[in-house]
């Protein structure tokens, strides 16, 4: 998927710059947001969403076993 994801832009009759930015997030900060996200798709009952809220599940695990360094 990410390894094509550009290719239509090198196929323009023009230059172009292409940036990217970081930012630090805190990581209390980061864990709310994903289960506030997870409770909503939860509570939309959207069936197409389960694998979403299994995927936010495994990011939260993760975090509690500090996978992600502080």
């Amino acid at each position: 998927m990410w390894a094509d994801m550009l290719d239509s832009f090198l196929r323009m009759p023009f230059e172009f710059v292409i940036t990217q930015s970081f930012q630090f997030a805190n990581r209390q900060a980061l864990i709310n947001r994903m289960q506030l996200q997870q409770n909503r798709m939860i509570q939309a009952g959207d069936k197409k969403a389960i694998s979403q809220i299994m995927e936010i599940s495994e990011v939260l695990d993760s975090f509690n076993r500090n996978v992600f360094s502080r």
